[in-house]
């Protein structure tokens, strides 16, 4: 495929069923935006975008128990010497829509590296292990558990 000048390189990617189609999408991050590319049939089309900054690492889990991916973006620096907070962007069910929660736990130490969908407690959420070190800095790892509503 050859290279979009549009957009930007991407540092990480992953694949999700994020409209429920039963065909994997794409949905990558560069430094700067995160993207979802729907797969229909084998042809990939741009479905959403937004502009984020320091964005290192996706992944992508059911973490409000509505059945569909949502995305979990793990942000660095950008700029400064502190890692940016991490974003989680909740799936309308159409994989066009995505709405970011307003806050989840972050840490400005270390150096953001990478991040993984987990069920740590076992209650059918998308938990996410959050690594923030590398041989260069180390950080903390975070578990960012998802609870059902009481």
């Amino acid at each position: 495929m050859p290279e979009s000048t549009s957009s930007p390189r991407p540092v990480d990617s992953v694949l999700s069923d994020v409209n429920g189609d039963t065909w994997l999408d794409v949905i990558e991050v560069s430094r700067n935006e995160l993207r979802v590319l729907l797969n229909t049939n084998g042809t990939f089309s741009s479905a959403f975008s937004t502009n984020l900054q320091g964005a290192m690492a996706v992944a992508a889990g059911d973490v409000n128990d509505d059945n569909r991916p949502d995305i979990y973006v793990m942000r660095g620096s950008s700029g400064t010497s502190t890692n940016a907070a991490d974003r989680v962007y909740l799936n309308s069910g159409t994989g066009k829509n995505f709405t970011q929660m307003s806050s989840i736990p972050s840490t400005s130490q270390g150096q953001a590296e990478s991040v993984w969908p987990i069920d740590y407690d076992g209650n059918g959420l998308t938990d996410f292990l959050a690594l923030n070190g590398n041989a260069q800095s180390a950080g903390p790892v975070q578990l960012i558990a998802f609870f059902r509503a009481p």
